[in-house]
């Protein structure tokens, strides 16, 4: 059996572009559903320019700091671009 802290922890991974309401929504339900602190929320933001960006880094990131990561983006690249991206960024222990 596996004595790591995050045995049994779930990734879950987001791409988010705008629409701060829905992420907001999201992301709460998430945190209420999956239970703090066993899962990994890697948020890739495809650049939003509605406020999501700065609310993911400045709110929702030091609700847990340790557990959420977020990958900000310069601009939209694309969902293939963007799978590829969050991906290749996470570093869960």
């Amino acid at each position: 059996m596996d004595s790591s802290p995050y045995a049994g922890a779930v990734a879950i991974y987001s791409l988010t572009r705008d629409r701060l309401e829905y992420t907001k929504a999201c992301f709460a339900s998430l945190q209420e559903k999956a239970g703090l602190p066993f899962f990994h929320h890697i948020v890739v933001d495809n650049g939003s320019e509605d406020g999501t960006a700065e609310w993911l880094r400045m709110v929702y990131k030091p609700t847990n700091p340790d557990q959420i990561h977020i990958i900000p983006l310069d601009r939209n690249y694309g969902i293939s671009d963007r799978k590829s991206t969050r991906l290749n960024s996470s570093h869960i222990p």
